[in-house]
């Protein structure tokens, strides 16, 4: 999530690598300060992942504090692969 050129070459090199479908779980930012799923989902897919999975809290909440449910619909909407 602090690396989205480095995202794209980890998806791209394991897409060259394997035969199967890819699928690439992130979480809505690295904080509330740098919350950039849409484009960390953007680039998965256009890297080569054939799905995303997205938590809905950021890197530094962990599994605490409240979710931020529409960055899942704003992920959504922003990439065609489910």
């Amino acid at each position: 999530m602090k690396d989205p050129d480095l995202v794209g070459k980890i998806v791209s090199a394991v897409r060259k690598a394997v035969a199967i479908p890819i699928s690439v779980k992130i979480r809505s930012g690295w904080s509330r300060q740098l919350i950039n799923a849409v484009e960390i989902a953007r680039i998965a897919e256009e890297s080569g992942a054939d799905a995303i999975t997205v938590h809905a809290r950021t890197a530094d909440q962990g599994y605490s504090g409240d979710a931020d449910w529409s960055i899942i619909a704003a992920v959504k909407n922003s990439v065609r692969i489910p």
